[in-house]
């Protein structure tokens, strides 16, 4: 069945679950609170899973037929932007990328059996960090998987992992595989970003839930365009609070007897960057309106969306750190936990560069087609 998604939500409706959302969020996931979990003084990450839960968040891009509200790709967006802003840990944007992808190339059976149950709350799901280059292999054997993924973005505890896998005659499949701790287990990775969580898979003799409806490359290329999605979202939303901070630090900090903000240097660095975060934005609209109306350079534009995002994520969020001076390396501020999270974009959803030379190739081979890609939605 191919699933189309509506029609864009009034605008409206998008401006008040934003403002709902940002509301819940700036009580159960403020700094104070962001800093303990990384203390390892409070669980923020289950805290937030349940909340997500409650407030429907889980069932934002689903049909209402399997629970969710149907509010597409474009509710997605609003959700992960203001995720971003609060660099809410957890591993809600791999669950969420895994349920678009299983609505649009699972069967009947496999949307029944898992979708019902990501709204509800009860599976989390771990996906490859980089779907199109996953670090590691699998392979199908006597019907049961074997070896090891280095890399998935979710968390160890983690119900299910959706993955990639060679069957016998060389092809690669994908799969939803149940962790029980026995054939296939996770195991946590520390990374630089203890807001995130990533983990290892091995599996040794595990069953697998094949995904058989479509091609396998679709449903690679499906799963890599949500998570980049994602990451552009979490990027634009995670700078627009940095540097907001930032200006408001500025402001209040005096130098000379003259506060910072009114250094003209120091205002031109703060005004570039609110345009670095304007642009990034605006290119992340016009992939996600790509990516709703199936257009055929959909691709394109998540790759450039997805690098330049991440890119200007790391530069305001350096450049906010060295605006803050010295306290900015500290842990009693934000920059430093900001500036990893953007360190950790950069690398999700395919190296940067390699998104790049994918677009140089994606842009070729559009205007071979002769189609036009200069102009840009509204």
């Amino acid at each position: 069945m191919q699933i189309q998604y509506p029609n864009a939500p009034a605008v409206e409706d998008l401006n008040e679950m934003a403002e709902s959302i940002a509301g819940v969020l700036a009580t159960e996931c403020d700094n104070r609170r962001v800093h303990e979990f990384i203390a390892g003084k409070n669980d923020l990450d289950a805290q937030l899973q349940r909340l997500a839960v409650e407030l429907g968040w889980l069932g934002i891009g689903l049909p209402e037929a399997f629970g969710g509200l149907d509010l597409g790709l474009d509710g997605l967006a609003v959700l992960h932007r203001q995720l971003g802003r609060r660099l809410a840990p957890g591993g809600l944007i791999a669950t969420l990328s895994a349920a678009q992808c299983l609505l649009e190339h699972a069967d009947e059976r496999q949307r029944a059996r898992y979708l019902p149950d990501i709204v509800s709350g009860r599976p989390q799901i771990a996906i490859p960090a980089d779907p199109e280059r996953p670090r590691g292999g699998l392979m199908l054997r006597n019907s049961a998987l074997h070896g090891r993924i280095d890399m998935l973005l979710g968390p160890a505890d983690a119900q299910y992992a959706f993955v990639p896998f060679e069957i016998e005659r060389g092809e690669q499949q994908w799969g939803m595989v149940e962790i029980d701790s026995v054939g296939a287990r996770l195991a946590r990775r520390s990374t630089w970003d203890a807001t995130r969580s990533v983990c290892v898979l091995d599996c040794n003799r595990a069953p697998v839930d094949m995904l058989n409806s479509t091609s396998p490359a679709s449903v690679r290329d499906a799963l890599s365009q949500h998570l980049a999605l994602a990451v552009c979202w979490d990027s634009v939303g995670g700078a627009e609070a940095i540097l907001l901070q930032t200006v408001h630090y500025l402001k209040g900090r005096t130098q000379f007897d003259r506060v910072l903000a009114s250094f003209q240097a120091l205002k031109h660095r703060a005004a570039n960057l609110a345009v670095e975060v304007e642009v990034s934005s605006r290119l992340n609209e016009q992939a996600l309106d790509a990516a709703v109306r199936r257009d055929p350079d959909a691709a394109l534009w998540t790759q450039l969306a997805k690098a330049k995002s991440s890119d200007m994520y790391a530069l305001v969020t350096q450049d906010c750190l060295q605006l803050h001076g010295g306290v900015g390396f500290t842990w009693e501020f934000d920059c430093h936990l900001f500036l990893k999270r953007a360190r950790l974009n950069q690398a999700l959803a395919g190296d940067n560069r390699a998104n790049l030379d994918a677009a140089e190739a994606a842009l070729a081979q559009s205007v071979r087609a002769g189609r036009s890609v200069v102009e840009l939605t509204q």
